[in-house]
Formats: C-alpha cells, structure tokens, sequence
C-alpha cells in the first residue's frame, strides 16, 4: 500500500507542477496587463495578479491534482485553507519581487518569476499536507481501480 501512496504522491506533485506552470502563465499575464495596458503600480498589480493565479490554481489542483483524495473539508474549506497557503506563498512572492525591483532594479517580470519560484516548494508542502489532508491514513478515491501486490506477485483483494 506504500507504494501506491508514494506514487500517487508523485503523480499528484507533477498535477500540482503542471498546474503552478499555468498559474505563472496567469500571475504573469495578469501583472503584466495590469502594469502595461492599464498603467498600474507593480504594488497595486502584483497583489491582483497572485490572488487570479490563486484562484485560478485551486480550481485546477482542486478538480485534477487531488482529487482522488477524500477530504473532510468541503469546496469552501479547502478554498479558505488554499487561501491561507496561498498568503504566504503571497507574501514571499511578493516580497522578492518589490526587493528585487526596487534594491536591485531587476526587471519587474523577471522579479515577479522569481517570487512565485520562491513560494512554490512551500505551497506545495502545506497544500499536500493541510489543504488536501486525507481522512484517514491512506485514505485516496481511485480514478481507476488500484490494486496491492502481494509478496507473491499475485493480486490481493
């Protein structure tokens, strides 16, 4: 049974990878409209960017990444508890990208990537662990039906 736990944990780290790439795409194309077309400060526009790229992460690792995972939360608490990840991660972000552009004069979209770079292994940890805690121990709802492996090779039921 470990051994389906550990793949389906890595299975759901490259959901959440692939997800968070989409998230970037968000958070960047977002910031960058709202700076470019719309002339907003990158103080004003960094925050508006990382809350769609938040929402728009949890619909996704909510509907793909763990959805196998029985939770006890519901739709709304697991979005508050993504939400108070996502604070942190937040504040990370954004704390590298106004370092870097106003300590170090980086490139404002360069600094934006940096930031969320930096809050993504601690998203990952808290949302895996906090967010999306199963039930119970090895507690997952199969996309497909899984099956244990007895030492002898044979299927156990």
């Amino acid at each position: 049974m470990g051994r389906i736990i550990r793949e389906a944990t890595a299975t759901e780290m490259v959901k959440f990878a692939c997800v968070g790439l989409s998230g970037v795409g968000v958070n960047l194309g977002v910031f960058f409209i709202l700076t470019r077309a719309c002339g907003l400060s990158i103080r004003l526009a960094a925050p508006l960017a990382i809350e769609a790229s938040v929402i728009s992460n949890f619909l996704l690792n909510d509907s793909w990444t763990f959805r196998r995972r029985s939770t006890a939360n519901g739709g709304w608490g697991r979005l508050m508890r993504f939400h108070a990840v996502c604070a942190l991660g937040g504040v990370v972000n954004y704390a590298v990208l106004i370092a870097l552009v106003e300590m170090l004069h980086w490139l404002d979209l360069l600094a934006n990537l940096m930031g969320i770079v930096a809050a993504t292994a601690v998203n990952f940890v808290m949302h895996s662990t906090w967010t999306w805690r199963v039930r119970a121990p090895n507690t997952l709802t199969p996309e497909r039906p899984v099956t244990a492996v007895a030492p002898q090779g044979k299927p156990s039921s």
